[in-house]
């Protein structure tokens, strides 16, 4: 018969090992103070050091049935150990932090009893090594003494708490420390690279590891669900209100995709209907590229895939048109030139009518392939202005016109009354061309958005309360910050995309101008000319003249220079909202990384205090400000000539703002910071007057305190980086202040200001109070408001704020010319109405006209530095 349980601790151990009790079988208390120990535990409740050792086996796999044999008396095998409760046996117990021993009086300056090194001398021949060899520092051992059990009573030695091997030593003695060339930092896989590549294995045909669920019989029959693939059967234990029946309908091949939330996709929108996305029904109407949003990962491909679209769309537009406009153009001269052949079977002089009538529909073809302009050229009437209404008047006006001349007839004489036609075809096709240019803008940007790459989401802060609390120390009468914050999706982009710009609202006013002043030389023309014919050729005439051909131009050439600039940089600016928001603001965020990239610390010196090895100065101070510093990493790390093996592993690392870093190393206690941080740990310093001796010439002390005692110190000195001086300087030209988040206990707005040659109030180091305000503003968040997005560098987010300064000037003096050309088009097309030049004005001196002011206006933008 099977034996009961015991529940005793010890006999359900034995019994899980598949061994017998002690009891039974007359094993010895140190029988089972071995099992014990195979397991990681420890009879003896006061913890003692033990070597390290290879980690153990899960012991599940030596308590299996098949691998030891079973006793005689024992009729079952022994159970399994669950292996949700298996515990590596290596892993010790935390023990409490001792603390730290009082610091000892000293009779005499501290100063006195040191001794010192130059930087030359570190990188020369070191002092001679004690004789002895200790043995190699192994940071991976995890059994490590206790603090208690290792300090012998009496001072402790420094020494004896660290195992230092030849090549350690040698390496002090020996090399000589250069400063490396930067490694280019991992990329990392995105969110949205992870959606990607599981979009790209929906429709691997090789998926073999893909588990799907069996019938929806045998979930409902068992409860259970059956994962097959490559990597073997699964059996899931499911509760039935959580199973999904499958239809027979349904592909049983599809691979199963998992949601980022539980919501569902209203919940998600807020309420509003998704246009795009895998959830969204496939009988929706497609609506236009405007009313489309990005607003999850998923709309991703869907609104890429739409843009796209209308580019293609809006190239067909442009090509048709042009090549009708050129046509028209061609047959408008050769009625007016007599140097230009007429094709013979609508040779205007023989069929006016015939010649009349393939204008007509020349024009009615061109008009519809750009339907959507005039539709929108109309409504901007009333509704939203947009520049598409200055090529509309000019094409309306042209059909006006032929309309006319058929309906007279013989009355129509070509070589007196110019046919407009040809002209306002290639205004609308200068029209689509700016269109086109502005999609491709989007499109490229909004690729960018969704290449993977991990981005920040830089935007204003809109907590006054706390934008003024930052901003005090700088003179901002009425602050304006800009940060970042990291994001995986920028929440309305497609918004911004297509924000309504300044030159569209001055775009209806010069329209109504352009529409008057066809009114006023319409009058004029039926005055002089006596005659409807002539009336409705002054207005053509004048729609025609006075509307310009960079109506949208003006706007996509700087949003192309913009995104090009941008690009370079790693940044993206959606639309003209963003360009105005970047350009609100007078202060701005950036890290102490970013004013002192590598190769602007230098290290002058060490010294240590009471004759304390330098390696080992080094090698403390390295290992807690690699770790935690940013800006003081490149200078340590050149001395170890980059080689991070060789650091001690640091624990409970903490950054104290302002004052420094305390960590444990190798059981010991290590405060790397300043005078202000020895001080408030109770560690003594050397005077001011003894630390003025070293800190001439803008040198900076970096003191290192270990186990309550003053170990060295470190000379270090800031010099400005020349691209960043130039890029301060240009701030500070456009009055925009910086504020500097640092764990550099070394800098200060003082230190800063004079590195780079500014006034006092155009940088300033936030305090410890200031970051932790700051922080829940700079945290990760997955969807963030915004109105640029860039790779989080320093160059990224100043080169997109100067790139879309640019776009502003630009395209503000383009609109200004373009307001200039349409005032003195309007004023000339009066002119000649009144005086009869109109009507019959030449077709190349129009072109000609349009041509000179295309390309002032354009020039401005072109010529601009972004």
């Amino acid at each position: 018969m099977a034996r009961e349980r015991s529940n005793d601790p010890v006999e359900q151990i034995l019994e899980g090992l598949g061994v017998e009790n002690a009891s039974n079988t007359g094993a010895s208390d140190a029988a089972v103070d071995d099992i014990l120990a195979g397991l990681g535990l420890q009879s003896d409740p006061v913890p003692t050091a033990r070597p390290a050792q290879k980690p153990a086996q899960p012991r599940q796999q030596a308590a299996k049935p098949a691998a030891q044999p079973k006793p005689a008396a024992r009729p079952k095998a022994a159970p399994q150990p669950k292996p949700a409760q298996a515990r590596p046996v290596n892993a010790p117990k935390a023990q409490p932090r001792p603390a730290e021993k009082p610091v000892p009086a000293r009779q005499e300056p501290v100063q006195e009893a040191t001794g010192e090194i130059r930087l030359g001398d570190v990188f020369g021949a070191a002092p001679a090594r004690p004789a002895e060899k200790p043995a190699r520092h192994t940071p991976a051992a995890d059994t490590a003494p206790t603090r208690e059990a290792a300090k012998p009573a009496g001072r402790p030695s420094l020494e004896d708490s660290l195992t230092l091997d030849d090549e350690f030593t040698r390496f002090f003695t020996e090399s000589v420390a250069v400063v490396p060339d930067e490694q280019e930092e991992t990329e990392r896989v995105s969110l949205w690279q992870r959606l990607r590549k599981g979009r790209a294995a929906k429709h691997d045909s090789s998926g073999d590891t893909v588990m799907l669920p069996e019938r929806e019989e045998a979930m409902e029959a068992t409860g259970e669900i059956n994962l097959r693939g490559a990597v073997g059967e699964i059996k899931l234990k499911v509760a039935p209100q959580r199973v999904e029946a499958y239809s027979e309908e349904e592909d049983a091949t599809r691979p199963i995709e998992l949601d980022r939330d539980d919501r569902e996709p209203d919940d998600r929108t807020g309420g509003r209907p998704r246009l795009f996305g895998s959830r969204e029904p496939e009988d929706v109407d497609e609506e236009p590229v405007q009313s489309t949003e990005y607003e999850t990962l998923e709309d991703g491909p869907a609104v890429q895939t739409k843009l796209e679209s209308a580019g293609a769309n809006l190239s067909l537009r442009v090509a048709l048109t042009g090549v009708l406009g050129v046509a028209l153009l061609y047959l408008g001269m050769s009625a007016s030139l007599a140097g230009v052949p007429a094709p013979a079977p609508i040779d205007p002089a023989m069929a006016p009518g015939a010649f009349l009538a393939v204008n007509l529909i020349l024009l009615l073809a061109a008009l519809v392939v750009n339907f959507p302009t005039l539709a929108s050229g109309l409504t901007g009437l009333a509704k939203n202005p947009n520049p598409d209404t200055l090529a509309t008047f000019a094409g309306l006006g042209a059909l006006v016109q032929l309309a006319a001349c058929l309906i007279a007839g013989k009355a129509w004489d070509p070589s007196a009354v110019t046919l407009f036609a040809g002209p306002a075809v290639l205004l609308l096709a200068f029209n689509a061309a700016g269109r086109r240019m502005m999609n491709g803008v989007i499109s490229r940007n909004f690729q960018a958005v969704t290449s993977g790459l991990d981005r920040e989401a830089a935007y204003l802060v809109h907590n006054r309360e706390l934008t003024a609390r930052l901003a005090a120390g700088t003179g901002e009468p009425d602050p304006a910050l800009l940060i970042s914050r990291p994001t995986e999706l920028m929440r309305g982009f497609m918004r911004q995309s297509f924000s309504a710009r300044p030159g569209d609202a001055l775009a209806r006013k010069l329209a109504w101008g352009q529409l008057a002043a066809g009114v006023v030389a319409l009058i004029g023309g039926a005055v002089i000319g006596k005659s409807a014919l002539t009336a409705v050729s002054s207005l053509a005439g004048t729609l025609c003249l006075a509307a310009p051909v960079c109506a949208t131009l003006v706007s996509a050439v700087p949003s192309l220079m913009l995104q090009k600039s941008a690009s370079r940089v790693g940044a993206v600016v959606p639309g003209w909202s963003a360009q105005e928001e970047l350009g609100s603001a007078n202060m701005i965020l950036v890290g102490a990384r970013d004013l002192f990239p590598a190769g602007c610390v230098r290290l002058h010196g060490i010294k240590t205090f009471e004759k304390e090895r330098i390696d080992l100065a080094i090698l403390y101070a390295a290992s807690v400000l690699v770790k935690g510093c940013d800006t003081l990493r490149d200078v340590f790390l050149a001395i170890i000539q980059n080689k991070t093996e060789m650091l001690f592993p640091v624990e409970n690392l903490t950054n104290e703002p302002g004052l420094g870093f305390t960590g444990w190393v190798q059981n010991n206690r290590v405060l790397v910071g300043n005078r202000e941080l020895m001080r408030k740990h109770g560690v003594d310093t050397p005077s001011r007057d003894y630390e003025s001796r070293y800190t001439r010439g803008g040198r900076e002390l970096v003191y290192l305190a270990v186990s309550g005692r003053l170990f060295g110190m470190f000379l270090v000195s800031y010099k400005a980086n020349p691209s960043t001086r130039r890029v301060l300087h240009r701030l500070h030209g456009r009055g925009i202040s910086v504020l500097v988040k640092s764990d550099d206990f070394t800098l200060n707005s003082t230190l800063v200001s004079q590195v780079y040659s500014l006034p006092e109030g155009c940088i300033k180091v936030l305090e410890a109070s200031d970051l932790a305000a700051l922080a829940p503003a700079t945290a990760y968040q997955p969807a963030s408001d915004g109105c640029m997005l860039h790779i989080g560098s320093f160059a990224s987010f100043v080169g997109g704020m100067d790139a879309a300064a640019g776009a502003v000037a630009a395209e503000s003096s383009a609109n200004l010319v373009q307001a200039v050309s349409v005032g003195i088009g309007c004023l000339m097309a009066v002119l000649l109405a009144f005086t009869g030049g109109l009507v019959g004005l030449a077709l190349p001196a129009m072109v000609l006209y349009h041509a000179a002011w295309a390309a002032l206006t354009l020039a401005l933008p072109l010529i601009r530095k972004y």
